[in-house]
């Protein structure tokens, strides 16, 4: 019995580690993605950086991942990009950190 307790112990663990892993790597992509916006709205290096922030929290805050995206992509337009230059800097930028894409929209087969 002992031996069970102890695999469901690990298991959780690296349940655990894996969720935190993924926590970690999407506020990263956001908070990247975030920067490249605020780049592309000619913010200074402040409002940069709160701009960015501020993409992380909606991260934080969604079901599943997905606010950082739906965040930024109400800014696209003003940045002179459209939204699949966005869904392709996070296909990208998800499959460098070798995590699972998200559901962006209609269109699941990104572009490159």
């Amino acid at each position: 019995m002992k031996s069970i307790a102890q695999r469901n112990d690990m298991a959780e663990r690296c349940f655990l580690m894996q969720e935190e892993r993924s926590f970690r790597s999407r506020a990263k992509i956001d908070r990247e993605i975030g920067h490249w916006i605020a780049g592309r709205l000619g913010l200074s290096h402040e409002s940069a950086q709160d701009f960015a922030e501020e993409a992380v929290a909606a991260g934080i805050r969604s079901v599943g991942g997905r606010g950082g995206f739906d965040h930024l992509s109400r800014f696209v337009d003003r940045a002179g990009l459209h939204v699949e230059a966005l869904r392709t800097r996070y296909s990208i930028a998800l499959a460098g950190a070798s995590l699972a894409p998200l559901s962006l929209g209609d269109a699941d087969v990104m572009l490159a």
